[in-house]
This record gives structure tokens, sequence and C-alpha cells, in this order.
């Protein structure tokens, strides 16, 4: 199988500092005890950065809130050679692999995301970018009035999907703010919604694969996420080292 992971790293442009430490400390993960030996793509808006094991792909970024740069990474898979490939998958770099993560990648018709702490009709996810008529329909429907909600720090597609199921979320998003203000979770939101609508396949990638945050890993676990965690490089450098990962920084 050929596989390939993508990610993107958004640095404020040429001038500003560049410190690759986490992106270096994903990457040791990625390639460690995920045991990945597959291409890794790193879009970037810089056009300097050279680190073992890395591919970039410079592209202009231009953003005036973080949730725009959320959403730019959906927008921009046209970019992706994705049909070059078996299966892609799609992470943020607050996340290291823990275990080998050959089976996190979908081999299915299914798009493979993972789970959220928050239910799919919540505030947090689509409820606001929703008429109150669709939303009532959601809550009286017994399939949709308890839906998981889903997160979009991981995205998985085999490469001959990737393109037309990222496009649909593409177009919800665009018709969504055309009525809505755009949400603090941008694209998350949105991947929500085309989760409630059923708009392509998708299944959840669950607790006992992937996790986030915690003081201790759960069995099975291959992939552990640190978001909205204070010092957060750090956090991540010492979980590494209590799981005698081995992971270098340098």
């Amino acid at each position: 199988m050929r596989d390939l992971v993508v990610t993107y790293l958004w640095c404020g442009g040429s001038e500003a500092a560049y410190d690759g430490e986490m992106l270096r400390l994903w990457r040791d993960s990625l390639r460690g005890p995920g045991r990945f030996e597959g291409d890794i793509l790193v879009y970037t808006d810089r056009d300097d950065l050279q680190e073992d094991g890395l591919q970039f792909v410079t592209t202009r970024m231009e953003f005036e809130r973080a949730a725009d740069f959320f959403s730019f990474r959906i927008f921009n898979h046209a970019e992706v050679p994705a049909e070059k490939y078996d299966s892609v998958l799609q992470l943020d770099i607050d996340i290291i692999a823990v275990k080998d993560i050959e089976p996190l990648f979908p081999r299915g018709n299914a798009m493979w995301v993972t789970w959220s702490n928050f239910g799919a009709l919540g505030w947090e996810h689509a409820r606001h970018i929703m008429p109150r008529w669709r939303y009532g329909l959601y809550r009286l429907n017994p399939k949709t009035r308890h839906t998981p909600g889903v997160s979009a720090c991981f995205v998985g597609c085999k490469g001959e999907h990737y393109h037309d199921y990222l496009e649909r979320w593409t177009r919800l998003m665009r018709d969504g703010e055309a009525k809505y203000p755009t949400p603090h979770l941008r694209e998350q939101s949105y991947l929500n919604l085309a989760w409630l609508k059923s708009l392509f396949p998708m299944e959840i990638v669950g607790r006992d694969k992937f996790q986030h945050g915690g003081q201790s890993l759960n069995d099975g676990v291959r992939m552990w996420h640190f978001p909205n965690v204070p010092d957060r490089l750090n956090v991540m450098k010492d979980r590494a080292a209590e799981l005698g990962l081995g992971l270098s920084t340098g």
C-alpha cells in the first residue's frame, strides 16, 4: 500500500521566527512508534524549510483568524496529490503517534474522522449553522437526537475519494457562510453538519484508537492528541518520555 500523511504549518510568513520542535516531534512519532514509511507533505507559507523525512510545499497563507487557517486545510484539498496514493491521513501537528498507525488508514469508502467530547447538535458544533426548523427535526429524530460529535484533527480517506469528499465539505462551508456567521470551530462545525446530513459516508475512529488529552494513555490507543493544552509542546514531550518513545526534538 502507498499511503500519504498531510499536515499544515502556518508560520506567519518568511519574516516570522520558525521553531520546528513540535513539527519534528510529530514527525519522529510517525516515523518511530508510528512505523510510517510513506510520504509526509507539509503545506506551509515558508519557502525556506528543510527537515529530514518531510516534503514541504509552499503555498500562500494570509489569515486574519485562526478559523480561516483551519478551514484553508479543507479548501486546499485540490493541491494534495491524493490520487497517487491508496489512502491519505490529514493530521494536526499537536498529535503524537504511539503505536503502528497503519490500521488508521481507511481502506473502504468511508471518510474516517475521530470523536469529539461534544454532540454533533451542540453549540460547539453544528447548532449555530442551521435554521431552527432543521435543528428541531434533528432533535425529534431518534437517529440524530444524540448523534456523537466528530473532530477534524484527524481526517482519513482512500485516495480516490479524498477530493470528492473534501469538495463536498468545502461547498457546505461556502454555502453556509453565505447565511450564518463564521463559527469559532469553522471546518469542524461544518464537518458535524455533513455528518448529520450524511453528505458522504463517515465512520468514527473511537476512543480505543485515538485519545484527546488526559494524563495517561489508554490501552490500545495509537494516536494521542493534545488540543487546548497549556504549554502544549512540553506536555507532549513529557508524555512521550513517560512512554519511553525516545523521540528526538533536536
